[in-house]
């Protein structure tokens, strides 16, 4: 839902691994699983970090609501940094 044109996807399968971890503490990557869906179901569960350091959860291509502290806790202990 981030990022989702061609330029910015490349740019993130060509990134560095350290990039990366940047990328999904701040939720605009998201690790593949198992099958698309479950990767869908992860990445609609996955607060995005702005550039003013707000946390969003995505609802869709154009709606967005502030993430709570629980999703966000939850969210950066998944990624390894709590």
């Amino acid at each position: 839902m981030v990022a989702a044109c061609e330029r910015c996807n490349g740019d993130k399968a060509d990134a560095h691994a350290i990039v990366l971890f940047e990328l999904e503490q701040r939720g605009l990557y998201v690790r593949p699983a198992a099958t698309h869906a479950k990767t869908l179901e992860r990445a609609l569960s996955t607060p995005v970090q702005d550039l003013a350091g707000d946390w969003w959860m995505l609802l869709s291509s154009r709606e967005r609501r502030p993430a709570t502290e629980a999703e966000i806790a939850r969210h950066l202990e998944w990624v390894g940094v709590r």
